[in-house]
């Protein structure tokens, strides 16, 4: 067999492998719905800037951003005090605009009361936002696993 037929079938044992971690992680995150929630307080939010430079074939630098809208908030759960950090229930709330993590952050400022939801197992994992997403398998996805096949194929039989 040929590398680029080995390659091609690589190619499309992955897409398969993308769809399924995202559904597991989709299903996992539904299953949180049902997690009781708690009273917390906003204690802190900061803007993360993180600068990403990459250099094209005509050895030029691009840069681009990515904006990380962080909070922190306290909650109590059975009378043991707890801090937690994370925002969504499925993905982290990152973006390449800072007008749309600066959105982020403005419905969570400090002092603001909100519902925590945590697991009553480990009220450690804990999170703000229990939206998993109308879709178990989004464009995104669904795009890169197309792209994969596609490609894989084209290695497989045109050769």
């Amino acid at each position: 067999m040929s590398d680029g037929k080995l390659v091609g079938l690589l190619l499309c044992a992955i897409a398969p492998i993308i769809f399924l971690i995202r559904i597991y992680r989709y299903r996992k995150a539904q299953a949180k719905a049902g997690y009781p929630t708690v009273q917390g307080t906003i204690v802190h939010q900061v803007l993360e800037v993180k600068e990403h430079v990459s250099t094209d074939s005509n050895n030029l630098q691009e840069v681009s951003y990515e904006y990380i809208p962080k909070v922190e908030y306290a909650y109590t759960v059975a009378g043991q005090s707890y801090v937690g950090t994370r925002i969504h229930v499925l993905v982290s709330k990152s973006s390449s605009s800072e007008t749309e993590a600066q959105k982020v952050l403005a419905a969570y400022p400090v002092q603001a009361i909100v519902q925590v939801f945590h697991n009553p197992q480990d009220p450690r994992d804990a999170f703000l936002e229990n939206d998993p997403g109308k879709r178990m398998i989004d464009a995104g996805t669904w795009f890169a696993g197309i792209v994969l096949i596609i490609i894989g194929l084209a290695l497989i039989f045109v050769e």
